[in-house]
């Protein structure tokens, strides 16, 4: 899989605000958990991010699980006592799905 170079700049070069870098970093984990089709852990989320060549620290990672979560993007799944697993919200990937499907 091959995504976009991640940066801390917009098209126009000019550096992102935290919330502008924030959705840049979200629309990354969304766009791996949609092509995973199946859950991960934040871990193996982080390897991917980072093998694909974006910077970012695994706290990175967890935060904005965390927050995708909270906006139910994003479905935890606790799996044991210490290990969750993440996928794709069933509506966020249906909508995903939907926007992708040309219209006739």
């Amino acid at each position: 899989m091959t995504y976009h170079k991640y940066q801390f700049r917009g098209d126009d070069r000019r550096i992102l605000n935290k919330q502008q870098q924030d959705r840049q970093i979200d629309q990354v984990i969304i766009n791996i958990l949609f092509n995973f089709k199946e859950e991960v852990t934040a871990e193996k989320l982080f390897l991917e991010i980072r093998n694909n060549g974006f910077p970012m620290s695994i706290t990175t990672v967890y935060k904005r699980l965390k927050a995708l979560s909270t906006v139910a993007l994003v479905t935890k799944i606790k799996v044991s006592n210490k290990e969750s697993v993440y996928r794709l919200a069933t509506a966020a990937a249906n909508e995903i799905i939907e926007a992708d499907t040309p219209v006739k």
